[in-house]
């Protein structure tokens, strides 16, 4: 059903062959100090990616404003997207406020930065269910998919989505409405900023 969230979904298929409750996907992971940094990953994983993705350019100024307050960034990124990562670092005004996650580093390594952290702020792909799921505050920005039904969960998540009509248009994950992705290009850094705050 496109009218709940895919956990659920997942949830009503293992209550038709097993008569269990299915309870809201967490993970636990030893409590650390809480830093003053927030996790950025702007890259998205799964088929044609680049449709969820968000202009390095409201990236900039979204960490510009970030680093002005005197908040640390830690950009995370895949394997695939390091070179992105570092080419995007270099446009950032206080470069020396962000740093990217080291090479190598496993998920468990990255739940760890995550929950050191005071917010993630991630396109919709699995570092923000990551986040999600280990009950960091956690901010979605969400252009074809629908925050109702991919969101990140949880109480100290929430969501920004495009308000263009036609989105959101992904239902099972491949079928994209468009070949642009006009709906992420929309989102202004304003109302990013406004849910952060």
């Amino acid at each position: 059903s496109s009218e709940i969230h895919e956990w659920q979904n997942f949830a009503r298929l293992i209550r038709s062959t097993v008569d269990i409750e299915v309870d809201l996907p967490q993970l636990n992971i030893p409590a650390h100090p809480v830093r003053d940094q927030i996790v950025i990953h702007p890259f998205a994983g799964g088929a044609k990616p680049y449709l969820k993705e968000w202009p390095d350019i409201k990236w900039k100024k979204l960490v510009d404003h970030l680093t002005a307050q005197g908040h640390s960034i830690v950009l995370s990124a895949g394997t695939e997207d390091r070179d992105r990562a570092a080419e995007l670092s270099q446009h950032f005004e206080q470069r020396d406020r962000v740093q990217i996650i080291p090479k190598g580093t496993s998920l468990k390594e990255l739940g760890v930065t995550m929950r050191e952290s005071r917010l993630v702020i991630s396109v919709n792909t699995g570092a923000m269910h990551l986040a999600a799921a280990l009950g960091v505050k956690t901010l979605g920005i969400h252009g074809p998919t629908s925050s109702k039904r991919w969101g990140p969960l949880g109480t100290h998540s929430r969501s920004v989505n495009s308000e263009l009509r036609c989105s959101p248009c992904l239902n099972l994950g491949f079928d994209y409405g468009c070949p642009k992705n006009n709906c992420m290009l929309e989102i202004p850094v304003e109302r990013v900023l406004a849910a952060v705050d």
